[in-house]
């Protein structure tokens, strides 16, 4: 590991364990699983009653809960970020938010497809595990390069 990496990497870990970056996670958490639970009931209405495949259930369940929580980290998580709120500079963020969790929903639907042909678990059980290992990733990038959390412990 470069000084540079080990630098950046001590400044993670002593922004993640601040005060402020612990209520943001639990916020982060809060909005997370409001765009977890639609997703999921999405997902079992796409597989359930209109007779979607269900990783093509999980996959348009994944975006529409992708762009809810984008709105929710935007107007709550992460408003006291300094960061431009103009309409181009909204979009980047969203674009690159939508990359984070597409890398997210690719790892997600490995573990789903993984889980429910191989070890025969139920897609239900097999989505919410897929999600919760997608889940550190996701936040690690979200404070590191979508909003770009760089205050130093409070």
């Amino acid at each position: 590991m470069t000084t540079q990496a080990a630098q950046r990497f001590a400044v993670l870990v002593q922004t993640l364990t601040s005060r402020r970056e612990i209520f943001r996670f639990i916020k982060y958490a809060l909005v997370g699983s409001s765009g977890l639970i639609i997703g999921m009931g999405l997902l079992w209405v796409l597989v359930e009653y209109l007779g979607m495949v269900y990783i093509a259930a999980s996959l348009l369940s994944g975006e529409i809960g992708i762009t809810l929580n984008f709105l929710g980290y935007e107007v709550w998580t992460f408003r006291d970020v300094k960061r431009s709120a103009s309409f181009p500079q909204i979009s980047v963020r969203w674009l690159k938010y939508n990359l984070v969790r597409a890398t997210g929903i690719g790892i997600s639907l490995g573990i789903l497809t993984l889980l429910v042909e191989v070890f025969n678990v139920h897609y239900f059980i097999a989505n919410i595990i897929g999600t919760g290992v997608a889940i550190v990733l996701n936040y690690a990038f979200s404070i590191g390069w979508i909003w770009r959390i760089t205050h130093s412990r409070q």
